[in-house]
This record gives structure tokens, sequence and C-alpha cells, in this order.
């Protein structure tokens, strides 16, 4: 039996969106939250990052961010990126929580792991999120970010 090759996407340069996102980056580590805010900033789809260390900073964001909009129209767009190891409430616990609230179960969430072959980046699949990267978040990951936000959410769990 032959192996076949797998084509691999190279990213394009994208106009600028209809909509723009608000990014909501969560991780502990100062130095790779610089870098990935540096590189998002330099995506068309992205509106404004906020970064975030904790989970109590992230659902104090979310809230001030959703009682924005007076409407669903007005809303903006939103998407997460979150670290999965974290100290105290880490990545999964959170993201177990973010699904399980009527106000973020259908925010878009990314993982982000300096562990690629962690089968707690198996379980965040399991768990509905919308794609993984690991670190560090650079240049070439914007083609999948991107992905992601051109589904929004419509997305639908596996």
């Amino acid at each position: 039996m032959i192996a076949q090759a797998k084509t691999i996407e190279k990213p394009t340069k994208m106009s600028k969106p209809e909509e723009e996102w608000t990014v909501f980056l969560v991780d502990d580590d100062c130095d790779d939250l610089k870098l990935a805010e540096r590189v998002l900033k330099g995506s068309p789809y992205v509106h404004d990052v906020r970064c975030i260390s904790n989970s109590g900073d992230l659902f104090r964001e979310l809230y001030l961010w959703h009682t924005m909009g007076s409407s669903a129209e007005k809303q903006p767009k939103s998407l997460i990126i979150l670290d999965i190891h974290m100290p105290g409430v880490d990545g999964i616990s959170l993201l177990t929580q973010l699904r399980s609230n009527p106000h973020t179960e259908k925010i878009p969430v990314m993982i982000l792991t300096g562990d690629g072959g962690s089968d707690k980046v198996e379980r965040t699949f399991y768990m509905q999120a919308n794609g993984f990267i690991v670190k560090p978040l650079g240049e070439d990951h914007l083609s999948h970010i991107h992905r992601v936000l051109e589904k929004g959410d419509n997305w639908k769990p596996v």
C-alpha cells in the first residue's frame, strides 16, 4: 500500500473582512502574551486584543464586552484563545465554565499549549474547543485562526 502525501495549505493574503473581532487572549506567561498580541494585531480580522492572565479577569472582561452592545446586532464578535496550562483554574476547567454558561457557550475558543501531544488537548475537542495552537503563537497560525473566525459562532459541536 502506498501512502499519499498530504498537501499543506499556504496562507493567502486576505482582504479586510466585513466583521472585525475582539480576541481575548488568556495566558499566565507575560512573554507569550506579548508575542501573541503582536501577531494577532497583524490580522485583518482582529480589531482588538485583550490580554488576560487569569480566569477571573476573563469573566470580568467578557461581562464588560457583553454589556457593550444594546442588541445582538451591535454586539462585537469575539474569540477566546486560552492557554491550557495555567495555575489556579486551568484551561480545561475554564473551557468547561465557558461552555456551561449561556452567555459564553457559543463564543469560539481555541486552545493554546506548549504540549501538542497532551491527552488534555484531545479532551478539549470533546469539550467543544474550536481549534488548537502549539506555542509560540506565530504568523503561521493566522490562517488557522482565520478559518475559525470565518465560521464565527455558527460552528457545530462534534
